[in-house]
């Protein structure tokens, strides 16, 4: 059995990949447009394209992990929302079609608990018990390693902040998930306005942190 990991990580702009070997270091890397505007059909077969040719270039793989921007059903392998992308992403299929495509078994997983993960092997966290990230870029993410492990809860979205709903009141900012008063819907207004609006989503993300 081959001793290569692919890594595909779906973003509103890029998918990037990354093989890595058994020792976790990078065999080979690359990246390639998203063309989100497509919509979800059409960048689910343009993940395949761009796994195809990866594992063009170094062989077959053992297994494939799919970096996610946003919220995912790990069983069925299916995104539940993706905020950053166009289209309806309910229930799209991911895991099955990459895994068929590929020939290799294939797991969903969040990109900012990646991140968060690959920060406590290989990064800054490396060697510490407890890594908490929070990652800041199109959205808000985050993640959570404890006593060396990553922590996902019972449905994979634990360390999830950008949509925790910070702000109760009726007339809430609306995010990009539906819900009303998520710390994403707040970084986002902040990022366009004005020094109050920017102060805002610094108490935003103290109060998704505390909690």
């Amino acid at each position: 059995m081959s001793a290569l990991h692919l890594g595909l990580d779906l973003g509103g702009t890029n998918i990037k990949w990354a093989v890595l070997d058994a020792a976790l270091a990078t065999v080979a890397s690359g990246s390639a447009p998203t063309r989100g505007s497509d919509g979800p059909t059409a960048v689910v077969a343009r993940l395949v394209e761009v796994g195809r040719a990866a594992i063009g270039a170094v062989g077959p793989v053992a297994s494939v992990g799919v970096g996610v921007p946003g919220l995912y059903d790990r069983a069925r392998g299916t995104t539940r929302f993706i905020t950053n992308i166009p289209g309806d992403w309910g229930g799209v299929e991911v895991g099955r079609p990459v895994a068929a495509a590929l020939g290799a078994p294939a797991d969903l997983i969040n990109d900012a608990r990646a991140f968060t993960l690959a920060e406590s092997l290989l990064g800054a966290g490396r060697g510490c018990e407890t890594v908490v990230c929070l990652t800041l870029g199109t959205g808000v993410g985050g993640g959570v390693v404890v006593s060396g492990r990553l922590h996902e809860g019972l449905d994979g979205q634990a360390g999830e902040l950008g949509h925790q709903i910070v702000d109760p009141s009726p007339d809430a900012l609306v995010c990009g998930c539906g819900s009303r008063g998520c710390v994403e819907a707040i970084y986002r207004d902040g990022r366009r306005g004005d020094a109050a609006a920017r102060a805002r989503v610094v108490e935003a993300l103290g109060i998704a942190l505390s909690n």
